[in-house]
């Protein structure tokens, strides 16, 4: 098979699909702080429990400067921190903002039986919590202080968030329904359900690409499986974090904050497919 680069596999897959896809290192979009998703931020506010009918923490300041009302955003907390996670309680965190695109498109045929999740499909904010500064205006003791010689990044309140599906990898908007036949790479790659896609709505790759497809088992014998489905992807990973800071998970240190794509099975072939 020959060679191809990088150049020319984006082109081929415009000519093919239409919009560009997403480059191997997209800057991260901005989110409901007003930064770019991975920035490390300082927030202050009210933790409320997240529900269907609640909202999560309510945010009235990012980075010092105060909002006119408030924005809502969900938070995790790491597990050496959890037990102070309490609703009502007024905190000021460090921590920085991620996201994943998710949820069931609307585009899917009929005789898709995917049931995975009962929400439509759209972009998801969640608040990474690194450490806690105050809780009920009080300093707690095992505090983080920031150098104040190094800046924290001034919020943009008018920017608001992509709601439109950006292009995957497949070259495609996330969320939309496609018929792919993909093998085990080789050799084996050290990544979530490795798939080698070869090919795409019946138009073949060359090369081929490869993605992280969920559950996804391919069969010894190297052979093409036809698979239902589309693709999702999420931001995350471990951001550039002041120097006081501590991972609140060490597995996120060991990949860089960056955009994950992956492909996700609705059903099993369908007969003459």
């Amino acid at each position: 098979m020959k060679a191809i680069s990088l150049a020319g596999l984006l082109c081929f897959l415009v000519l093919v699909f239409g919009p560009s896809p997403l480059p191997a290192n997209p800057d991260p979009p901005t989110g409901i702080l007003g930064l770019p998703l991975g920035t490390f931020a300082v927030i202050e506010g009210v933790e409320h429990p997240w529900s269907m009918t609640s909202t999560g923490f309510a945010i009235e300041s990012i980075n010092g400067e105060k909002l006119g009302g408030e924005i809502h955003l969900r938070t995790e907390w790491p597990s050496s921190l959890e037990k102070r996670n309490v609703p009502g309680k007024r905190y000021v965190l460090h921590g920085y903002e991620v996201g994943n695109w998710g949820g069931e498109p609307t585009g899917l045929p009929k005789d898709e039986p995917y049931t995975g999740q009962a929400a439509g499909f759209s972009f998801s904010h969640e608040f990474i919590v690194t450490s806690i500064e105050k809780m009920d205006n009080v300093t707690v003791a095992d505090a983080r202080p920031l150098n104040p010689k190094v800046p924290l990044t001034k919020p943009n309140f008018n920017a608001k968030p992509d709601t439109k599906p950006p292009v995957g990898i497949l070259g495609m908007p996330l969320g939309t329904f496609a018929i792919i036949q993909a093998r085990a790479p080789r050799p084996p790659l050290l990544m979530e359900s490795p798939g080698e896609v070869v090919i795409v709505n019946g138009k073949t790759l060359d090369p081929p690409l490869v993605v992280s497809i969920r559950n996804f088992k391919a069969p010894k014998d190297n052979a093409l499986v036809t698979l239902h489905g589309f693709e999702v992807g999420e931001w995350g990973g471990e951001p550039v974090l002041p120097a006081s800071e501590n991972p609140p998970n060490q597995s996120r240190a060991q990949k860089a904050f960056g955009f994950v794509p992956r492909f996700l099975i609705t059903s099993p072939p369908k007969p003459g497919i």
